[in-house]
């Protein structure tokens, strides 16, 4: 019964109910315990089994509702070499309305932490090329001397036999930096006679721990606080955009953790899009998808025409598109690394084969998807949270989202079930992310139409 082996059990109830009836044992009485046995082998699970699962739910129930962050903390430490995990975990995170913050020099352990105001930090372990050696001395230096003032401060106190370019590298694109107030970009942008400004931070910092060594053993050891050698002036770029910031997160970390290429057009992703985790429910059906295109593989047939493989992905998961002749001429230019496109096709049986493949019918670029798709948007508002202070702010709302889009409210009375709709004559607005955001920091539900 233990090892649910029901093949083997079946041969025995014959010899059961013999020996039991020979024993003088009622036959219906033997065969409402055989039953039983045959219940308990199909699934046993005894008493002092269930007793401790009962009593670990609700441990992990208390510190899961009295100590959300620390709770979580501990969940994605557990979890921080499988991506699958973190990334639903992540999300429970958000569920929950905790905030995951990028690792940080200034407050990042090696594993998953919560700060003073209650934010999850990433750990600085879990960064791709950040060893745990580097991350000790860091931590180390931090405990001891207090927290880094800025990029200089740092490049004095740390020791660059663990901390190289690799590690440098490594923790400015997981966003390590960021709070020092400089911006990824100008790590690797060239500087001096270096081709990074990386290079010449570590060459700054190398320049000063050996000049601050030869000090203290000098004659003059005495004055060792007077070592002064030039900080390096910052160069000067631009700052990386929204994609390749992403993307450089993803190197490191193995997810986007500071934002997501598709937060641009939520709006228009959750309300005119499949999600492409769902796409396996519409086999031969149409479906109209929507993501930023991941990977770009243009090629040439042997016969010389073009084709193209594609990864399109959202913030549910991804999918492939295989493009030929026709179709691939007519939509090639959609499809280039970091562009949000908006994709409509039917996902079918491809020929001669038990795959599916998913068949582009017409592309176009996302940001133009909600404008041209939305009709009106409707505020719903319960009775008895009408005030002139939220008339107010929704008028101030509409007014700086002026557009071509129905404003329709509800007027909700929740207690006798009744509701009353009206639409705005003077009001035309634009619907989009920051519309929904600014009313939703109201408390004001919409819905669109």
């Amino acid at each position: 019964m233990g090892k649910k082996q029901k093949a083997v059990l079946d041969k025995m109830k014959s010899q059961f109910i013999e020996g039991g009836t020979s024993r003088s044992h009622p036959a219906n009485v033997l065969e409402k315990v055989w039953t039983d046995w045959e219940a308990f082998a199909s699934y046993a699970f005894n008493k002092s089994h269930s007793t401790c699962y009962a009593f670990v739910a609700y441990q992990t129930a208390y510190l899961k509702a009295h100590y959300p962050s620390e709770y979580m903390a501990a969940v994605l430490t557990h979890s921080q070499s499988n991506i699958e995990k973190i990334t639903f975990f992540l999300e429970e995170c958000k569920r929950m309305g905790l905030a995951v913050k990028s690792p940080d020099v200034n407050e990042s352990g090696v594993n998953f932490s919560v700060n003073k105001k209650g934010d999850i930090r990433y750990g600085l372990g879990a960064v791709k090329g950040v060893g745990e050696a580097a991350v000790e001395a860091l931590i180390e230096e931090r405990q001891k001397n207090g927290p880094f003032k800025d990029i200089y401060d740092f490049m004095r106190r740390i020791s660059l036999r663990v901390v190289n370019k690799r590690v440098m590298e490594s923790m400015v694109y997981a966003g390590a930096f960021d709070s020092l107030g400089m911006s990824r970009a100008v790590f690797f942008a060239p500087s001096d006679k270096y081709e990074t400004f990386i290079e010449n931070l570590l060459k700054y910092g190398s320049a000063h721990q050996e000049d601050k060594v030869m000090s203290v053993n000098s004659l003059f050891g005495d004055l060792s606080d007077s070592v002064s050698i030039p900080e390096p002036k910052l160069p000067k770029c631009d700052d990386w955009g929204l994609i390749l910031r992403l993307q450089k997160e993803r190197e490191v970390v193995g997810i986007y953790l500071s934002g997501h290429p598709l937060d641009d057009f939520r709006y228009e992703w959750e309300n005119f899009a499949t999600p492409l985790s769902n796409v396996d429910n519409f086999k031969g059906r149409k479906v109209n998808v929507a993501g930023f295109v991941l990977k770009a593989e243009h090629r040439i047939s042997q016969k010389g025409t073009g084709w193209g493989r594609f990864t399109l992905q959202d913030y549910t998961g991804s999918l492939e598109i295989t493009m030929f002749s026709e179709s691939y001429a007519k939509f090639r230019n959609f499809f280039e690394e970091g562009t949000s496109v908006y994709v409509e096709g039917e996902y079918k049986q491809r020929y001669n084969s038990d795959e599916m493949e998913f068949k582009v019918l017409n592309v176009r670029l996302l940001e133009t998807v909600g404008e041209e798709k939305t009709e009106s948007v409707t505020l719903k508002i319960p009775i008895e949270k009408i005030s002139a202070d939220l008339i107010e702010q929704i008028d101030k709302i509409c007014a700086t989202h002026k557009g071509k889009h129905t404003l329709r409210m509800e007027l909700i009375d929740f207690q006798n079930k009744e509701k009353l709709p009206f639409i705005s004559q003077a009001r035309k607005v634009t619907v989009g992310n920051e519309f929904l955001s600014a009313l939703e920091l109201l408390g004001v539900e919409c819905g669109v139409n």
